[in-house]
This record gives structure tokens, C-alpha cells and sequence, in this order.
């Protein structure tokens, strides 16, 4: 089992002491834990350190905001991110978006994604995805998808989601 650890890309002390941190995967957060007014104070506080194989960047995905969340995942790469994990989408469209803009980089098989199930519309096209891309994982945001669907966030109220992922998941490979 490995571990993830996930820092919000705007906390100075984290990202600054993250080689003292133990973890096999660092997550550095651009989405969900920094208010996105913070994204450039985030962007200029990562900037600093040597981006390394283990890192991943969770960036901000807004479908109705395309050209941002697309300037905000160029940045990324620019700072030398290679791993990602890819939040937020809810459909096929949106990963088609996401993986052409990824596409469009010389060496798009460089990159490592891990799709992250956080609502019930990524989740009941799971199949459909898992047959047309190939990441290199899928995880499943049961806190955002307890949120997305009302109810509170128990062992009980997860599992069927769960198994569902485990088992389309194990299916695709």
C-alpha cells in the first residue's frame, strides 16, 4: 500500500518542509483546500522548490471556466509537474478536454494521472471512461461525493460507491 500525502499548495511551512515529511506520494493541492484567490500566492510559494518524481499536483478543474482551469494546469507544467491527479470532472466531455490539452505537450506519455470519482456522474460513467483512458489510477472523493449527494459521510453511506469503483476499476486494469 502506498501513501499519499496531500498539502495545500499554499501553506509556506508544509511546502517548504516537505523533504522532512514521510509519505511515498505528495499531493500538492491547487484545488479544493486554497481559495482560489490564493492560486498565484500558491503557485509562487511551489515555485521554489525542485518539483520531484513523486510529486503530484491536484489542480483546479472548472468545467464552466475551461480557459482558467487550462492556463492553471499549463502552469503546473511549467513548474515541472508530471503527475496529476485530475479532480472535479463529471464527464466524458471533460476528460476529453482535460486529455487534449495534455495531448497537445510533446510527451504526453510523461505524464501519470489519477482520476479522482468525486460525484455521481463520474461515478456511473466509470465503465464508459476506464475503456477509453488509460490512467494510471482512479480514486474516489467520498467526501466531496458525500457532500454532492447530501448525505453524510459514513463507512455505510460509501460502500456501495466504493465496491462499484473497486470493481470497474479491477475490471479495466
Amino acid at each position: 500500500m502506498k501513501s499519499y500525502f496531500f498539502i495545500p499548495a499554499a501553506n509556506e511551512a508544509f511546502i517548504k518542509n516537505v523533504s522532512r515529511l514521510s509519505a511515498d506520494y505528495f499531493v500538492f493541492d491547487f484545488e479544493d483546500s486554497i481559495d482560489t484567490r490564493k492560486l498565484n500566492k500558491a503557485f509562487d510559494i511551489v515555485s521554489c522548490i525542485t518539483i520531484q518524481k513523486n510529486f503530484f499536483a491536484r489542480f483546479y478543474w472548472n468545467a464552466h471556466n475551461v480557459n482558467y482551469s487550462f492556463n492553471h494546469l499549463k502552469k503546473l507544467i511549467e513548474l515541472g509537474f508530471t503527475n496529476f491527479f485530475i479532480p472535479k470532472f463529471r464527464t466524458q466531455k471533460d476528460l476529453d478536454s482535460i486529455y487534449n490539452l495534455l495531448k497537445s505537450y510533446q510527451h504526453f506519455e510523461m505524464f501519470t494521472l489519477i482520476l479522482l470519482i468525486e460525484n455521481p456522474q463520474a461515478l456511473c460513467t466509470l465503465e464508459t471512461i476506464l475503456k477509453i483512458y488509460r490512467p494510471f489510477a482512479v480514486a474516489f472523493g467520498s467526501h466531496d461525493y458525500c457532500a454532492e449527494m447530501g448525505m453524510l459521510h459514513t463507512a455505510e453511506n460509501i460502500l456501495w460507491a466504493r465496491n462499484y469503483l473497486l470493481n470497474f476499476s479491477k475490471a479495466a486494469g
